[in-house]
């Protein structure tokens, strides 16, 4: 798994691509908590070209949700409109919870 972040103004974006699984997610948490500690408006969690999250994936999103929500900022999920995380997303739940953006990634 690998991790940037951009900034935009007050806007931060954290793009994960690969896979988040119990051995990455660690790295990904760590990730997540910096930008929270951030002066920041909104985080967008990128996972249009992520692969796979596993259930702790799944905790670290919902920890992240949960601290974001007792403040004044937004946290939203962009995913590709297909695959697994997909999948994943809509059987935990994740959907109903945040605000979860569908792209379509054009293949080159």
């Amino acid at each position: 798994m690998e991790t940037t972040l951009t900034k935009d103004g007050n806007i931060f974006t954290l793009k994960a691509t690969g896979q988040i699984d119990i051995q990455t997610n660690p790295q990904f948490e760590k990730a997540v908590r910096s930008a929270l500690d951030e002066k920041l408006e909104k985080l967008i969690l990128d996972f249009s070209e992520l692969d796979l999250i596993s259930s702790a994936g799944i905790r670290t999103l919902i920890q992240a949700g949960k601290e974001v929500n007792k403040t004044d900022r937004e946290i939203e999920f962009l995913i590709s409109n297909h695959g697994i995380v997909k999948e994943i997303f809509y059987t935990t739940g994740i959907y109903s919870l945040f605000n979860v953006a569908e792209i379509t990634l054009k293949k080159s």
